[in-house]
């Protein structure tokens, strides 16, 4: 059989065990995060969150249409593309393996052998299995979301630059045969631009592709080489800017011009722009070597640089920028000037990969298509070119610097009033009746010269999400106590924060996860307990991390506890000195993908402290090529058995992999001590050694000392095929998610605790995401209104809420457009006028006092007020109204005003739009439709209003009774410094019938489902939402429901999939448990309440032994636990000791204490509350 045909039908064996992992493994129905979105938006072709995944969506929408085009079948269609795209993604990954595992043994024109050929294939095997079972890849290979579908081509863009240097080789100098090889790279760069309608990762295979064609087409040098990276950096940035941004701005900026300066309707100069973009690429793409001359090139370059740097030369408000279009017109002129006839070609091919690669972006279009369809998720409303340059340049995330740049703790510049200086930018639109209308320029604080820093890591001053004091306790910078500022940061803090945090934490740890061993599943935020990589060799792990068998039994038995042993790290090293001693050309190439798919995400993120979630997932293409290595490996193997003589080559082989082993083990052991992990490092080394040595002796013992082919390559395929076999062992509990059902029905839950015609607010991602999906998809309660708070502060997503969604109503927000359009009322500080002891009626407020017009001298438009001057509000409450549309209850006692102040923290803080949204929603709904929140929200004075009619929380004119004061939960975790409970008022009858019969438990009821740490947070709410219900309804003598309520909950959560207590951030899954456990006591429950009550003494007794542990055996480790961990679990025993006393009075044996401590807690373990900017 030759090679060809080999290589086809072994790569598509891999692909089809990949697919039937994959597919058997998938998430049911939707997931968490950004999933319920994806597939809301390919459900019925929607514009999800900026920038926006058009080409998932289309595809997305095909597999839907496959699967029978229906609600309940819509996220497994899609999540099937996932599996099947990632399938390819294996495939692609194989053939790349075997194409430099063959240029290995033989060069252009040779064929291999048989025996070589089992070689190469089994290279391609290993490495394409090691990595479909690596924990992050497969993480995102089985859900709904664009990573999958990114990585697919990725892989397919790497492995076409690979078939055209294959195509090239075979070319030799005929030139056209090289012309036809060129075909991939078109083809590659139009799979590029059509990636970018999924996620932008894909862009930065580009100096790896670079690097393959120079290799190929010029003489190697240093300098050439240099130059070629610089060359293929300089492209990627091109694209990135170029194409992506400005090309897509410029568009904007002529249908401005044409649409506003010549009276042409919308889209007119946007089509012109591309028409006469076209048009000069062809004129340039007809012209041969004949007709060409330097005066033309100098035209045409001046033309095509004019017209791709637009906005960089015109600058909307600001107008010609006569410098910049100097220098634009110089540096073409000089291309025009210098270029040789001989680079016709090299600008002509690179004109065809541009024309494609614009080609493939054009996707886009169909977002301009479908907002203008208004369909119900549409981001950005980019129904226009201007709101598509907004969309695509993800503006309402932010940005972050990252060569030079204010840190974290910089002070803006002030005018003499006070107020912060603003730099003005460029103008922003908004799309109007005829035409553009100019809403003021763009703005951006004034920082101060001494604090901007050169390599700003330490860069976010925002707290919302707790980014502050995150840089603060890791970096141990201090506080002023009266004003609150921290500690500026030094040049050496910054370095620390790069090398510990974003690189230790946030890449080599995710590294060591997928090639060394996981510890457990809990997010890991630094200390020795949570989510660190482990090597699974116990005197390594307890020196680096404590002994790990002192852990708490709840977390020593999580099932994403894996030890893979080193073995994929291990057999990636060998693979990567092997391919740099043996072709350094190709281990270049290697190189590249995988640093600027892993270490150059890294600098550019420049991520804060305290995220959201793990982050591994955007890192996955720098373990794709990781993956080759692995695979590499065994043609590394069978070569140290055949090549015994070259003792040089293998000692080369031994000394730079133990370095090597050494430096990324030392890397990764960041955040720590040093002496833990210099041993780490050196165990690594050693291992390193010992493997290299033990394999390759092995190999060459069994084969007749390397003469035996067949049985070289059986030993040495075997040996490293137990890689991935132990990989797929290890990882296939905690990624079978394929009876998990948490998000569409924790949506549900939401959903169904709202009464009809309900408004309900949510605050992030996971109280969100999946309750669009259940409307969208699945039909669930789309009576209901959905309002994001993060997305409230933004013009666009206001104006969408004056229009009816599906069968959910308009709100009204009192203000107009103009009102609210750009940065009007964005943030506005509060300063005291007239009484300060009355309350203000909201709705007169918020309609004439802040909504009274203010003009911008500029645009002439209505900015708003900078200030508000009231602190006091009251809404009328009509009582027979209220009581007639079942807003309160017969028995409730109903206020006549409701009166509420906003908090001093955000007096002090200001008011944002968002803010003002909310409380504009609530001043004119006038009790007309319910209105929910998702959490207990208090930031803006009243909480004391809410009660719970299930999951959410309803804004009610009653006095609550605060029931929570009957719990002995409560009230100790208050005593104990803790915050107390979710405990609210409920609404019982309303309550018990949605919970006995409407709620359901993401499949917690089937046997042996694995949760991850997020899954485990929503479903331990939802258990001590029936508890804290069943207490309520045992208080008011309804003993009977609340055991109902009890065993409801029992038949639907299984303890073994949702222990009742184990080790979480915290302490919040106990915490919750806490209340679960009073509400069983409470509901006569007892034999379950003692179940409960044993489990959770041994987890909290567990956890003061381990925390015991640490500080003794280990204090440079306890730091980690001594302002968090340690002092919450020691008062949570007292808080057990408290319930105990109530309710099981029998004497326990207590677990020592020390008395108070001060609990830092500077990252909160609720993600509903987490927006994730990482998209």
């Amino acid at each position: 059989m030759n090679f060809r045909k080999l290589n086809n039908i072994t790569g598509w064996a891999v692909f089809f065990i990949a697919f039937a992992t994959y597919f058997l493994t998938r998430e049911a129905r939707g997931s968490l995060w950004d999933c319920g979105e994806f597939v809301a938006s390919a459900d019925k072709l929607q514009l999800p969150h900026p920038p926006g995944a058009p080409l998932f969506v289309l595809l997305g929408r095909f597999f839907i249409i496959l699967f029978g085009d229906n609600g309940n079948t819509a996220a497994n269609a899609v999540n099937v593309m996932s599996a099947l795209a990632s399938a390819a993604t294996i495939l692609f990954l194989f053939w790349s393996i075997t194409h430099f595992a063959r240029k290995m043994f033989v060069t252009v024109g040779e064929e291999l052998s048989s025996n070589q050929s089992f070689t190469v294939m089994a290279a391609g095997v290993v490495g394409a299995l090691a990595y479909t079972f690596s924990d992050s890849f497969w993480f995102s290979a089985v859900e709904g979301e664009v990573y999958a579908l990114s990585s697919f081509f990725t892989a397919l863009v790497f492995w076409a630059m690979l078939k055209w240097e294959h195509a090239d080789e075979h070319a030799g100098n005929n030139p056209e045969a090289r012309m036809r090889s060129d075909r991939w790279i078109v083809f590659l760069f139009f799979m590029m631009g059509l990636s970018i309608g999924v996620h932008l990762l894909n862009l930065l295979t580009i100096p790896a592709i670079v690097m393959i064609y120079y290799y190929r087409r010029y003489q190697p040098s240093i300098k050439g080489a240099i130059a070629a990276f610089i060359i293929g950096c300089a492209i990627t940035g091109i694209a990135q800017f170029g194409v992506i941004q400005y090309s897509m701005k410029a568009a904007g900026q002529f249908d401005v011009f044409f649409v506003n300066s010549m009276g042409l309707p919308f889209f007119s100069g946007f089509a012109i722009y591309f028409i006469a973009l076209a048009a000069l690429i062809t004129w340039i793409l007809r012209l041969n070597d004949a007709k060409i001359s330097q005066t033309k090139l100098i035209i045409w370059f001046c033309l095509f640089l004019f017209l791709s740097f637009l906005p960089f030369v015109i600058v909307p408000g600001a107008g010609l920028q006569f410098v910049k279009l100097l220098l634009v017109l110089a540096v073409a002129a000089a291309i025009g000037y210098f270029i040789k006839p001989t680079a016709l070609k090299i600008v002509k091919l690179s004109l065809w990969c541009y024309a494609f690669m614009m080609l493939g972006y054009f996707v886009y279009f169909t977002a301009l298509i479908r907002s203008n369809a208004n369909p119900s998720i549409d981001m950005n409303n980019v129904d226009n070119p201007i709101n598509l340059v907004y969309y695509l340049s993800r503006e309402q995330y932010g940005e972050a610097p990252l060569v030079y740049g204010p840190h974290f703790a910089a002070d803006v510049e002030r005018d003499e009033n006070g107020y912060p200086v603003i730099k003005k930018e460029e103008m922003k639109y908004v799309k109007g009746k005829n035409k553009y209308i100019p809403i003021g320029r763009d703005q951006k604080y004034v920082y101060k010269s001494e604090d901007k820093q050169i390599f700003p890591r330490v860069w976010d001053s925002s707290n919302d999400q707790y980014h502050a004091d995150f840089y603060a306790d890791w970096l141990d910078l201090a506080q002023d106590q009266q004003t609150g500022r921290y500690e500026a940061p030094t040049y050496a803090d910054n370095f620390e924060w790069f090398y510990t945090y974003q690189m230790g934490l946030m890449y080599w740890r995710y590294f060591m996860w997928n090639f060394s061993g996981k510890q457990n599943d809990i997010q890991g935020l630094g200390n020795k307990r949570d989510g660190n990589w482990i090597s699974g060799f116990s005197f390594v792990d307890d020196k680096r991390l404590g002994d790990q068998s002192q852990l708490p039994d709840s977390v020593k038995n999580n099932k994403a506890h894996n030890k893979l042993y080193m073995l994929p790290f291990i057999l990636g090293i060998i693979g990567c000195v092997y391919q740099f001693l043996r072709n350094k050309k190709d281990w270049i190439v290697t190189f590249l993908l995988f640093f600027f798919t892993g270490i150059a995400v890294v600098l550019y993120l420049n991520q804060p402290g305290n995220q959201p979630r793990e982050r591994d997932y955007a890192y996955v293409g720098s373990f794709y090529a990781y993956a080759i290595w692995i695979g590499l490996a065994v043609v590394a193997f069978v070569n140290l058995a055949r090549e015994k003589a070259n003792k040089e080559f293998f000692q080369n082989m031994l000394i730079y992999g133990s370095i090597l082993s050494f430096l990324v083990a030392l890397m990764s052991a960041s955040p720590g001590p040093g002496g833990p992990a210099l041993v780490t490092a050196l165990f690594a080394a050693a291992l390193y050694a010992v493997v290299t040595f033990g394999v390759s002796y092995l190999v060459r013992a069994v084969s007749s000392g390397g003469t035996n082919w067949k049985m070289m390559n059986v030993s040495a395929g075997v040996i490293s095929l137990v890689v991935p076999v132990m990989m797929a062992q290890q990882e296939w509990d905690d990624h079978d998610r394929s009876q998990k059902t948490t998000a569409p029905d924790i949506a549900r839950d939401y959903l169904e605790s709202c009464a009809p015609n309900a408004i309900i607010f949510s605050f992030g991602d996971n109280d969100t995401y999946p309750l669009w999906y259940a409307q969208e998809v699945e039909g669930v309660r789309t009576d209901i209104r959905v309002i994001n708070n993060s997305l409230l502060g933004i013009d666009w997503y206001i104006n969408q809420l004056r229009s009816k969604v599906n069968n959910a109503d308009s709100v009204n927000v009192i203000w107009t457009p103009e009102q609210i359009e750009g940065h009007n009322r964005e943030f506005l500080r509060y300063k005291a006028k007239g009484d300060p002891n009355k309350y203000w009626p909201l709705y007169d407020v918020m309609k004439e006092v802040l909504g009274a017009r203010v003009e911008d001298p500029d645009s002439k438009r209505d900015v708003g007020p900078r200030e508000f001057p009231v602190a006091k509000f009251s809404i009328p409450v009509d009582v027979d109204k209220v009581k007639k549309n079942g807003t309160v209850n017969a028995n409730d006692s109903v206020v006549s005003s409701m009166e509420f102040q906003i908090p001093e923290n955000k007096l002090n803080y200001g008011l944002l739009k968002s803010d003002l949204m909310i409380l504009n929603i609530i001043a004119t709904n006038n009790w007309d439709r319910p209105i929910y929140f998702t959490s207990a929200f208090g930031e803006l004075g009243f909480a004391q209003y809410l009660r719970k009619d299930g999951l959410s929380y309803r804004l009610v004119p009653v006095a609550n009774k605060f029931t929570q004061i009957n719990w002995i939960a409560e009230q100790s975790l208050r005593q104990y410094g803790l915050g107390g409970t979710q405990i609210r008022d409920n609404n019982s009858d309303f309550m018990y019938d949605n919970m006995m019969n409407k709620f359901q438990f993401g499949g917690a009821n089937k046997k042996g489902v694995y949760f991850d740490e997020e899954n485990r947070r929503h479903l331990i709410n939802l258990r001590s939402l029936y508890g804290e219900a069943a207490g309520n309804l045992a208080d008011a003598g309804k003993k009977d429901e609340a055991q109902k309520l009890i065993d409801k909950c029992e038949a639907g959560i299984d303890y073994k999939n949702l222990p009742y207590a184990m080790v979480s951030r915290y302490n919040s899954h106990n915490q919750f448990t806490l209340v679960y456990l009073e509400g069983c006591y409470k509901a006569g429950k007892t034999e379950l309440a003692e179940t409960i009550r044993k489990a959770l003494r041994k987890d909290l007794e567990d956890q003061a032994k381990y925390y015991n542990y640490m500080k003794s055996e280990h204090p440079e480790y306890y730091s980690g636990f001594e302002r968090s961990e340690a002092p919450i679990n020691e008062r949570m025993l007292m808080v057990l000791d408290a319930i105990e006393k109530k309710y099981a009075p029998q004497p326990q044996v207590k677990a020592p204490t020390e008395g108070p401590t001060t609990i830092t807690n500077s990252a909160k373990p609720d993600s509903a509350k987490a927006t994730d900017s990482l998209k």
